[in-house]
């Protein structure tokens, strides 16, 4: 299965390195399975892509997992992941933070 962590980023270096720091515990933790995150996927991107095509690049991600993982507060970006699984009847679990 892909595991799709939602992480806040919002241009914070900090973020990045939390999200990391938990994809990677629950990757050792479960070696079967797949966890990707968009803070770290998408970690590269700048100014020069907009909201919007950043939000469908994120879209594009979650509709190849299998279930939604909140790994973090929820900001813009995570309620838009958390909106958009509710609406495809994914599922969604919430990691300790």
């Amino acid at each position: 299965m892909i595991f799709y962590v939602a992480h806040k980023f919002e241009n914070n270096w900090n973020n990045v390195t939390k999200a990391r720091q938990k994809v990677l515990e629950m990757q050792k933790n479960d070696r079967q399975n797949c966890y990707v995150c968009p803070a770290l996927t998408f970690s590269y991107i700048d100014e020069e892509i907009s909201q919007e095509e950043q939000s469908a690049l994120r879209l594009d991600l979650l509709s190849a997992c299998d279930v939604l993982i909140v790994a973090s507060e929820e900001n813009a970006e995570v309620k838009m992941d958390l909106e958009f699984a509710n609406l495809v009847g994914m599922e969604v679990r919430y990691a300790q933070y």
